[in-house]
């Protein structure tokens, strides 16, 4: 997912920079307990909603524009990504905080960066299409998303009224796909745990309040 994340960064700055949609516009990687992810936020003066049928909106073209993509060009985005993996800690903080991710994640692999360009060397282009459609593209067989909307207490009338009449009709019609969720607790409960992930190196614990 790494270079999907890269990719997508890139379009996805100049699309809304295009589009004037966002105040703040953030997308990269999510690693949470093992499980891998795409974050995308947004901080603008439309409507949530409307904001989320745009990322959709990119989404879908940047699907088009990967499948149109001339090889040669795809590999040299793999290569200047394998590159960018494989720099060195530039000083002390830097090696510090990767080592203790490894070490708060419990899975000691202080060569993941290595193991993952030996990865990334290796997926063709095919593979990554079929990912993206899969795990991201609107329609795909494993797509999960949640979508969190943030609206200010504050809007005022004249800010409602500067909304176009397409604005208003997205938020009405995008919504029909979304799954409101009322009780967190509940919600949390119903969802599948994944497993841990076993550890590179086998260090055994040394306490409760012991990293290691």
């Amino acid at each position: 997912m790494n270079i999907e994340a890269i990719l997508l960064f890139i379009e996805f700055v100049i699309f809304l920079r295009q589009e004037q949609l966002g105040y703040i516009v953030f997308s990269g990687i999510r690693k949470v307990n093992g499980a891998n992810g795409i974050r995308i936020i947004v901080q603008s003066s439309k409507h949530p909603s409307f904001v989320e049928d745009r990322i959709e909106s990119f989404l879908e073209n940047y699907l088009k524009v990967m499948e149109e993509m001339p090889l040669d060009e795809f590999e040299r985005h793999k290569e200047a990504l394998a590159l960018k993996k494989l720099e060195k800690p530039k000083n002390v903080s830097q090696q510090f905080h990767q080592f203790y991710s490894e070490i708060a994640l419990a899975q000691y692999h202080f060569e993941r960066d290595e193991a993952e360009v030996a990865i990334l060397r290796k997926i063709t282009k095919e593979e990554f299409l079929e990912c993206f459609k899969s795990f991201i593209a609107r329609d795909g067989p494993e797509r999960r998303v949640l979508s969190v909307h943030i609206i200010s207490t504050q809007l005022n009338q004249d800010d409602k009224k500067a909304e176009t009449p397409e604005e208003e009709a997205i938020e009405i019609t995008n919504m029909e796909r979304h799954e409101k969720i009322i009780d967190l607790e509940a919600f949390k409960s119903s969802k599948e745990l994944y497993p841990i992930c076993l550890p590179v190196l086998d260090i055994k614990s040394k306490g409760a309040r012991s990293k290691l």
